[in-house]
């Protein structure tokens, strides 16, 4: 099989050239491109039907003479005969020696010699681990009990005859041989002619083959496979000094030939195929060093020598698919690099990849954090991650029950229907390639199932959580009976005089009594066979799920040990008291269970991780510990986090701990009236009132104004200034909206992003902001139009028109 595979492709240096062997061998004859797949399948197939089909036409092409249908049927003939039985090496590989030696044409001969290096290197790639620990032993022809020395033995014997007529390989174009040589890595009608660009003989293709099999045999020995001479030197000096090479390394000779390759073209200027054969001898260089500094220094050279020239792309990819931006400036710089480029060369066949790799880097991506449990009337806290996008979309849904509690598996929302409660849609940075995070509070939501989406520019995350101001855990579980505990979700004070349900693993309600005065609901076993049940509270709106619950005794499984921690409040004064609790509990399937008389600490941590106090406690009969710390009068501000461990547990609980005091006053801007564009001035107006409907009059305000690219961020701050309110709090500035230098900001847009902060008589600051987008255009019209029309047919063609606004 002779298959020829691009050097480049997805940043390594070569496929092996027998590439699509799924199979057994990786032996499947191509012998026209658009043949590939037809041949590849029927191979698979109907190998037995190749080989006798195969048979009759080698035996034809030996009496016709016709020496590229001879070597097209005994490529098939091989490949199909492999593909029935691996171990018949022998007699193919015969077969294939025989006919090489009886060729006349030394190119004929040449090519058959490497297919027959292909046999050997793809045999020993498919039984490597039955010859690889043989001993070695020099001269032994039983191919059966070769080692794999001998096997590259034989290889390297074979490339030497393949390599032999070099002459003849170099007067030969590989265009003559078009017929039998397959192209990987090349795509479209046009794959031959970049083929016979880069290589133009086939003294190219031999050699190019042959330094694929060093590729991929490059771990025959690790010791002086790099001479002295071949590091990352200029390509002159490479050509002088390559000659120098010693026979010390076994890939002495892929060194030589890649000396000789490029001298040949340099004498006859064939500078792409120069440029092909350089860079793979950089990139050889860097599979065997790995010195990534000097083969990046190497790359720009190369680049810089090539510039003028569109197949420079190569270069470039295999520059930027080496090392990866670790900052948002080092991916900025690298995609305005590889941007230039695209424009540059935007009709070069492989510039896709180029295209490829800034639609990586600047590739947008948002994820969603927030509590699976949320208290009802507490604020809906989303804390999102995000990068390189414009916007995001905030969408909750309600989930509504479609079948009966009882038949409903634990915590599942599979069978909820889902209602979209509202959307929301923020503005953000644009791609700017930094990544950032932002805090949405919504307001609060009545018990239930709810769903949270987050989604930008087909990006997108969720995460269902449920509102609940109960939490139903197992205090007791024997073969005879169940105590079951139901309290508050923020206090956890026992909640009683609620109905809880026990049903079967059917769905059978079998037992619904109320907890008593300490939360507490008793069950004893019921007749219906099994120890599987379910228990959920009888009001489902303001508990949606059900809990296993197991009669029986079961061991403490330490491991899946948790804590729920409850403060009187989420954030205090230096010196007040703080009052907690927390319950402690194993978990066991969807089943919660309480531990008694289990030792734990408590700890409290200041916001620089500093230990400001402890204590020891030992939980009581439901579970639970109680305590009280006193803040310290000069307590530093911020994120404090109080700590419950133990024995294989430890969980937390964040506290605020701030001088605080209600705002009085709010700041709101008005919207957005009109259109703009770069040049115009833009009126932002708003006012200062206080919760009570009372106009903060003559308050001292400032106000910046930023422009932000949609393309790339930006932040840059154009405009500030001083200003003060009106007797009836109004306020008002303006701004000039200013065109940005780039043009594909002009043709994106840009954001002015407006902050003002109103400081009250009292010394109470408060901030409003408005947004406004512009761009530089007024109609954008978008057509598909066919690269080709008849002249005789009418051609239609579709478009569509779109106006930009700005907006808020």
């Amino acid at each position: 099989m002779i298959h020829f595979t691009h050097s480049l492709m997805e940043g390594c240096i070569m496929k092996k050239v027998l590439t699509y062997i799924v199979l057994i061998l990786m032996l499947v004859p191509v012998v026209q491109a658009h043949d590939y797949e037809s041949k590849l399948q029927t191979i698979q197939a109907y190998p037995r039907t190749v080989v006798k089909e195969a048979r009759v036409a080698l035996d034809e092409a030996l009496k016709s003479s016709k020496s590229q249908d001879l070597i097209d049927a005994l490529m098939q003939l091989s490949a199909a005969q492999l593909m029935i039985d691996s171990d018949s090496i022998i007699p193919v590989v015969e077969e294939i020696e025989s006919i090489m030696n009886r060729c006349r044409n030394t190119v004929d001969r040449s090519v058959i010699a490497l297919y027959l290096c292909d046999v050997y290197n793809a045999y020993l790639s498919h039984h490597f681990f039955r010859y690889a620990h043989r001993s070695y032993v020099e001269g032994n022809s039983d191919v059966m009990t070769w080692s794999a020395q001998n096997f590259y033995d034989k290889i390297d014997s074979l490339q030497q005859v393949a390599l032999k007529p070099a002459g003849a390989l170099q007067k030969t174009p590989i265009s003559r041989y078009r017929s039998i040589i397959g192209v990987e890595g090349y795509e479209g009608a046009d794959a031959y002619e970049w083929v016979e660009r880069f290589y133009p003989t086939m003294y190219d293709f031999v050699a190019s083959a042959i330094y694929s099999m060093g590729v991929i045999n490059n771990h025959r020995e690790y010791n002086g496979i790099v001479p002295q001479g071949c590091h990352y030197t200029s390509s002159r000096k490479f050509m002088s000094e390559s000659v120098l090479v010693a026979d010390t390394a076994w890939n002495a000779p892929i060194w030589r030939m890649l000396g000789s390759v490029m001298k040949y073209h340099y004498k006859h200027k064939q500078r792409a195929a120069l440029f092909m054969w350089d860079l793979k001898r950089l990139q050889y260089t860097h599979l065997l060093s790995g010195n990534d500094t000097e083969y990046v220094v190497a790359l720009d050279n190369l680049i810089s020598q090539y510039a003028g020239s569109d197949y420079v792309v190569e270069a470039v990819i295999a520059r930027y698919a080496q090392t990866l931006p670790d900052t948002p400036q080092q991916t900025k710089d690298v995609y305005d690099v590889l941007s230039r480029w695209v424009r540059r060369y935007p009709h070069y066949y492989r510039i896709g990849c180029l295209q490829s790799m800034c639609a990586d880097l600047s590739s947008a991506s948002v994820s969603l954090s927030m509590p699976y449990v949320v208290y009802p009337g507490d604020s809906i806290v989303a804390d999102v991650s995000y990068n390189n996008i414009d916007s995001i979309e905030y969408i909750m849904w309600k989930g509504h029950i479609t079948q009966p509690i009882q038949e409903l598996p634990s915590h599942n929302t599979h069978n909820c229907k889902w209602e979209k409660c509202f959307s929301h849609t923020v503005v953000c940075e644009g791609v700017d390639f930094k990544p950032y995070e932002r805090r949405q509070m919504f307001a609060p939501l009545s018990a239930g199932v709810y769903r949270m989406t987050v989604a930008s520019g087909g990006k997108k995350d969720e995460v269902t959580f449920v509102v609940t101001p109960y939490l139903l855990l197992t205090v007791k579980s024997t073969p005879r009976e169940t105590h079951t505990l139901l309290v508050d979700n923020k206090s956890g004070k026992p909640i009683g005089g609620k109905n809880i349900i026990l049903a079967s693993r059917t769905g059978e309600i079998i037992q619904q009594l109320p907890t008593d005065d300490k939360g507490v609901c008793r069950f004893v076993r019921p007749s219906v066979s099994g120890s599987y049940y379910n228990i959920y509270l009888a009001d489902v709106a303001q508990y949606p799920f059900m809990h296993s619950l197991y009669f029986t005794q079961a061991a403490v499984e330490r491991k899946n040990v948790a804590a729920r921690i409850f403060t009187d409040r989420s954030l205090y004064r230096p010196g007040q008291t703080l009052h907690f609790s927390a319950l402690v509990y194993r978990l066991d399937s969807s089943m919660q269970q309480v531990l008694v008389n289990k030792d734990v600490k408590a700890i409290l941590y200041d916001k620089g991780g500093d230990e400001v106090w402890n204590g020891s406690f030992t939980t009581d009969k439901y579970g639970s510990i109680n305590g009280v710390i006193e803040l310290p009068a000069g307590a530093a501000w911020g994120d404090w986090k109080l700590c419950v461990q133990g024995d294989n547990l430890y969980a937390s609980q964040k506290i605020e701990v701030a001088e605080y005091k209600r705002p009085q006053f709010a700041v709101a801007c008005d919207a957005v009236e009109g259109v703009y564009s770069y040049g115009d001035s833009v009126r932002v107006s708003g006012r200062a009132m206080t919760y009570s409907g009372v106009a903060v009059a003559f308050a001292s305000a400032t106000y910046v104004v930023r422009q932000y690219t949609y393309l790339y961020g930006g932040g840059e701050i154009i405009a500030q200034g001083a200003t003060s309110t009106s007797a009836d709090g109004d306020f008002s500035f303006t701004f000039v909206a200013q065109e940005p230098q780039e043009e594909y900001a002009r043709v994106w847009g840009t954001r002015y992003v407006a902050e003002i902060t109103v400081t009250s008589a009292t010394g109470e600051s408060r901030q409003g902001e408005m947004v406004v987008s512009v761009q530089g255009v007024g109609v954008k019209f978008n057509c598909n139009i066919p690269n080709k029309v008849c002249r005789d047919r009418p051609a239609g063609s579709q478009g569509y028109s779109q106006y930009p606004e700005s907006t808020v």
